[in-house]
């Protein structure tokens, strides 16, 4: 069987990582929303290839698009960035999240939300970016409520 090979939207970044989806049912429609809005997948693939260089590590994309089918099974809120293909919950590879989100936030990179977020044991960032008209604003969230954070 031949492996397919990945489709590259930037550097580090494949277009298959930015769909792809622990839920199988949802797979080839999560695929198919990302392939009509590629153009702004490649964007965001090429912010996050301005948060790896910030960090100094590989990130692991852990979600970043989903179709609003996949939104709604995941409980994801209905104006949700991931289905605008402009954000992505990412896991930086030898760094601490909560690290990594310090470095971000002290830094000039410009973003439009970023949430450390956590569940079940585990930590990873949201990071967003529009484009044209970013907040930069930074939340932490413990699984129950969103408190803004200021350093």
């Amino acid at each position: 069987m031949e492996k397919k090979m990945a489709t590259k939207l930037s550097e580090h970044f494949s277009f298959e990582e930015l769909v792809k989806t622990s839920h199988k049912e949802f797979a080839k429609q999560n695929e198919e929303y990302g392939r009509k809005n590629i153009n702004k997948l490649k964007d965001h693939a090429d912010f996050l290839e301005t948060v790896r260089d910030l960090l100094g590590c590989p990130l692991i994309v852990s979600s970043s698009v989903r179709c609003p089918e996949l939104n709604k099974a995941v409980g994801g809120a209905t104006t949700s960035q991931h289905m605008k293909c402009e954000a992505s919950d990412i896991i930086p590879v030898g760094v601490s999240v909560p690290d990594a989100f310090i470095k971000i936030y002290k830094s000039n990179l410009l973003y439009d939300q970023m949430i450390l977020e956590e569940s079940g044991g585990k930590q990873w960032i949201h990071i967003s970016y529009v484009g044209y008209v970013n907040r930069k604003e930074a939340l932490t969230y413990n699984g129950k409520k969103y408190v803004k954070y200021t350093g």
